[in-house]
């Protein structure tokens, strides 16, 4: 007997459904049959312990504490995996049980998840290996077939285990270390870092300092309507056909100047022809496909990623899809011909719900069939092909219809499985150059560019373009002049735009090409041949690229816009730190690159689990002295003043999180602050008072110490007796408290801040509504007090606008909204995620507006007859079912409460759906409850005194005798 385990329960059910025998499911946790026993995990079912595991005073963040590295990892079982892991190892441990078989997902993450149950589980019996290409019966009884010892697999079993191990390491030092020198009083979370989550967000912020530090220039360019020989068409002015900044001119004067200079002028016309040819693109692996998926819908990577799993666990239409291989094995030939003859007897139409999806796919196959398979050389490889081959149809049909994102992600890799295998594309480029000759002046030249598809090749199937306007037919022959006449010239205004931001698309570039280097330097080099290049190298893998990038988002580093990703004053402010601390390799993509490469090196046993797993303490070693090493006086001294304070006309200089009066603060007062561990503290507050109060009171400048107690903090006020710069005196005071501090008491360092102090402390913060202020705009708005119009600012829903920054008469900062402004990122429409669900055709229910009956469509509940209800299947990630429907529908006109929606940030939140008039719907969320409410007010109206306040008296007139 074996036990399989497999990775989620849906594949559990596969397995079941296509091996032989009967299978008997037992208690919702496990399938028995005559040969096999197949359970299953739910993702990783433990997780690596926290730090206060080890030691208990872990729980209090200090900087003293780090680093943080265990002699030996321990892990836990995740919250809610317990019942499911006692069923894994009382199975385990059965006596009929003599191997278990790994059937998780067969990439780096599945070994990583079975290894962990395996260890957990403690039998000792030998594991075997379990390789699916694809899900459909077939693949699964022909991957039975070819099951393989579980040592092969110890490559890849210890590159999994560094890569968890490794980034618990970097990650819960960074953050711990970053949150300590980073986070104010009042702000909630950490500043988290990890491995590839801040390298990739370095890029972004990299990208994004460039754009707010363009200052836009104004300029003009003419267009002009033109017809030569009955042909009417528009063409605008260049002082040559390409080049940069050909067709701006700088001075409106001058702009008017040549537009009058062209009215009415006849014109000399010139074409020129040329030929081209767009090459065929190579197979889909996952990142090209969510590169494809994005430029085409606008969708997340992770949004891709989840249709294309989809596909391949539930529809069973798609090989497995976390692949980095473009290419196929050499004995998959025979597979092709099979999938390809049944593309060409139109069977695969049957697979959308909407039939146009698969336009061109039969001629396109039956296209390959007459002329041979193209490319065959580079389409099948063993070279290059890894753990998985490309992404292509399996050739199965979906039980049900497929429409919404799982139908666009179908739709593209077949149409790249078929282009792969096509020839390529013809073009002609129509180059029309128009040329005014004013009386007496030089020339003007107008362009106007046109393409003509003259062969389709690969483009029947896929990006094929618009149909563009055509060029009419000179009358004259290619290269002889023909004469027309200038209609009309327009004088057009605009202004330089700043740097592209990224794309999700061009970021997923970024990081599968690892290095710092904007990808844009690579535009002319296939992205096969770059990462063919950089073979094992990489931000991450096409498996956790999109995890990472949704990460970003979710903690507020990066702002989502249409497209666009942007670097948000947050994710700005923490690369800024890292590399003015020196940590610039945490945030340095080449550097995370080649830990990547030592991963792929550990898997493929050139390299040993123990010294990768050195390298990464010595790293973490380094990385926690940056943080505890410096001064935030040294962060900015070289930096020179951004302007005057409009209050005392000091210097404004910057800081780490705002632009500040250079006048330094005199003060005599001060509050130390303590925060004990509580019950877990070897010393009680008080304890810990006692021995700070007697410190400072010893000191000859301390006049007075005052202690004001709670039950787990507390603060100690005292004043000396001089005026002295609070800079200065906290530098000489603070590490001498520190060190006297009772040892496992406190729950982070002493703080001490001057009360009331002698100082200006006017400030502009680097952060206003979301919007980055960096040093150009800083200096502006403290000489000219009004910004002008800008964008980048940020709205409660991550949305972005803009708008200008004025300083009003008290030298506070303003906003003043700004219409039409022109922003170049690429926002484009995109629709709410829709997963394509399996169709129940039995009635539901009446339609509330009267249109008929609610039925059910692979992505929506609609109404039966026009203009009725159309209400999504899929909501805030979550699958809406009849049963959750039966009271919103009904009279009720709303849901019950639904506790698992999850936010744009990733957080889960209860609501209930309410259903407006027009049929639409809107959410509600639950009131506080009245209990609750009211014990919090008693709590703020109730003080009660813990301690005594101590007070200490020192007469001045003592010391100075």
């Amino acid at each position: 007997m074996k036990l399989i385990i497999a990775e989620k329960p849906s594949v559990a059910n596969d397995l079941a459904n296509a091996l032989p025998g009967k299978f008997t499911k037992v208690e919702d946790a496990y399938w028995e049959g005559e040969n096999y026993l197949i359970s299953w995990a739910v993702g990783h079912l433990l997780e690596l312990a926290d730090p206060e595991h080890y030691n208990p005073a872990l729980s209090g963040w200090s900087l003293a504490d780090l680093p943080v590295i265990p002699e030996q990892f321990v892990r836990k079982p995740r919250e809610g995996a317990t019942k499911q892991l006692r069923v894994l190892k009382k199975l385990a441990q059965r006596e009929d049980v003599n191997t278990i078989l790994n059937a998780c997902d067969a990439a780096r993450e599945g070994e990583l998840i079975f290894r962990e149950i395996e260890a957990f589980m403690g039998t000792g019996k030998p594991s075997e290996r379990l390789w699916l290409q694809s899900m459909t019966k077939d693949a699964i009884l022909s991957s039975f077939e070819d099951i393989r010892p579980g040592k092969e697999f110890e490559g890849l079993s210890d590159a999994a285990y560094c890569r968890a191990e490794g980034d618990w390491l970097v990650g819960i030092n960074a953050t711990r270390g970053i949150t300590k020198r980073l986070k104010g009083r009042r702000e909630r979370g950490v500043w988290s870092a990890g491995r590839v989550q801040t390298p990739t967000l370095a890029v972004l912020a990299h990208k994004e300092v460039e754009v707010l530090a363009h200052i836009p220039i104004d300029f003009w360019r003419l267009k002009g309507s033109f017809s030569a020989n009955g042909s009417k068409y528009d063409a605008t002015y260049r002082t040559s056909r390409s080049g940069k900044d050909g067709d701006k001119i700088w001075k409106e004067a001058d702009a008017d100047a040549m537009a009058k200079l062209c009215e009415g002028q006849p014109t000399a016309v010139t074409e020129k022809a040329s030929s081209s040819t767009r090459n065929v693109p190579a197979l889909f692996d996952l990142t090209s496909l969510q590169k494809e998926a994005n430029n085409r819908f606008g969708f997340s990577a992770i949004r891709t990623s989840g249709a294309a799993q989809r596909l391949y666990e539930g529809h069973k239409v798609l090989t497995y899809p976390r692949t980095d291989s473009k290419a196929l094995p050499e004995d998959y030939v025979s597979k092709v011909d099979e999938l390809l003859s049944g593309i060409a007897s139109g069977e695969l139409s049957k697979a959308f719900a909407d039939g146009k999806q698969a336009l061109n796919f039969t001629e396109a196959a039956k296209l390959i069939i007459a002329d041979g398979k193209q490319h065959s050389k580079r389409n099948f490889d063993n070279s290059k092909v890894g753990d998985h081959f490309a992404i292509i149809p399996t050739g199965q049909l979906p039980k049900t219809t497929l429409g919404g994102d799982d139908a666009k992600i179908f739709e593209l890799v077949t149409r790249r499985f078929l282009a792969a295998f096509m020839k390529p594309s013809k073009w002609e480029n129509v180059v029309r150059k128009t040329v005014i000759s004013p009386p007496g002046k030089d020339p003007l030249t107008f362009f106007n560019e046109s393409k003509r598809m003259v062969y389709p090749g690969w483009m029947l199937v896929h990006r094929m373009p618009k149909a563009s306007e055509q060029l009419g037919d000179l009358g004259v022959d290619v290269g002889e002049t023909a004469t027309g006449t200038t209609n009309q010239i327009a004088c057009e205004a605009d202004s330089t735009r700043p740097p592209k931001r990224y794309t999700e698309a061009g970021l997923l570039r970024q990081m599968e090409i690892a290095t710092d280097v904007a990808a844009e330097t690579f535009e002319d080099i296939d992205d096969g041949e770059v990462v063919a290049s950089m073979q094992g190298k990489g931000l991450g893998t096409p498996a956790t690229r999109a995890q990472t990038i949704e990460a970003l988002v979710r903690k507020g580093y990066v702002l989502r816009n249409g497209k666009t990703l942007r670097a948000a004053a947050k994710g700005i402010t923490l690369i800024d730190f890292l590399e003015r601390v020196g940590a610039i390799d945490l945030a340095k993509a080449e550097q995370t690159a080649e830990m990547e490469s030592s991963l792929y090196k550990v898997e493929h046993g050139d390299m040993h689990r123990a010294d990768y797993m050195a390298s990464i303490e010595s790293t973490t070693r380094v990385l926690v002295d940056k943080f505890v090493n410096f001064s935030y006086e040294e962060l900015y001294k070289d930096e020179e003043s951004v302007g005057k304070c409009p209050l005392d006309e000091h210097e404004i200089r910057e800081g780490l999180k705002g632009y500040r009066c250079a006048r330094r603060a005199k003060g005599d007062s001060y509050k130390l602050t303590i925060k004990s561990m509580g019950k877990e503290s070897k010393t009680p507050l008080a304890g810990i008072a006692e021995v700070v109060h007697a410190f400072l009171a010893a000191r000859d400048e301390v006049t007075e110490v005052e202690d004001d107690l709670k039950r787990t903090n507390g603060y100690i006020n005292f004043k000396i007796n001089r005026i002295s710069f609070v800079d200065d005196y906290i530098a000489e005071l603070l590490p001498l408290v520190n060190a006297i501090a009772p040892g496992d008491s406190l729950k982070e360092d002493f703080k001490i801040e001057a009360v009331e102090p002698d100082a200006c402390g006017y400030t502009i913060w680097k952060e206003f509504r979301g919007r980055f202020i960096n040093r150009p705009l800083a200096t502006r708005l403290l000489n000219e007090r009004d910004s002008g119009p800008i964008e980048g600012f940020v709205s409660m829903r991550g949305e972005s606008y803009a708008g200008r920054i004025k300083v009003d008469d008290e030298n506070k900062l303003e906003f003043e909204p700004v219409k039409n402004f022109k922003s170049d990122d690429e926002k484009g429409a995109v629709g709410q995620e829709e997963i394509s669900y399996e169709i129940d055709k039995s009635e539901f229910v009446e339609c509330p507006l009267g249109k008929g009956m609610i039925i059910e469509t692979v992505t929506d509940f609609v109404s039966s007859e026009p203009k009725g209800i159309k209400f999504p299947r899929t909501i805030c990630q979550r699958e809406m079912k009849r049963a959750d429907l039966i009271p919103y529908f009904g009279e009720e006109g709303h849901t019950d409460w639904i506790e698992d929606f999850i936010s744009r940030k990733g957080r889960n939140f209860t609501a209930r759906l309410v259903r407006k008039p027009n049929g639409r719907h809107g959410f509600e969320f639950k009131p506080r409850e009245a209990g609750a409410k009211k014990k919090s007010t008693k709590k703020k109206s109730t003080k009660k005194k813990v301690t005594k306040k101590k007070v200490t008296k020192k007469k001045v007139s003592k010391k100075k005798s």
